[in-house]
C-alpha cells in the first residue's frame, strides 16, 4: 500500500508556460509565470484551488511553498 502522500498525488502535463515579460533570471525579478496545463487537474478532498493572497499581504523577498 502507497503512504498517504503518494495514494493522493496527481501529475498533470504542462502544455506550455507564460513567463512575466520582465522576468530576469539572474536577479529572480518578477518571478512568476503561469503554467497551461494538459489536462483538468481532478479536484477532491485532498487537491483543491489555491488561494491568492490580497494586496495587502506582501511577499516581496519572501519564498512561498504550496504543498
Amino acid at each position: 500500500m502507497l503512504p498517504e502522500r503518494e495514494s493522493t498525488r496527481v501529475e498533470v502535463d504542462i502544455s506550455y508556460t507564460i513567463e512575466h515579460e520582465g522576468y530576469n533570471r539572474l536577479s529572480l525579478q518578477n518571478d512568476i509565470a503561469l503554467l497551461v496545463l494538459a489536462s483538468p487537474i481532478p479536484f477532491n478532498q485532498n487537491i483543491g484551488p489555491v488561494c491568492l493572497p490580497t494586496r495587502q499581504l506582501s511577499l516581496v523577498g519572501q519564498w512561498i511553498k504550496v504543498l
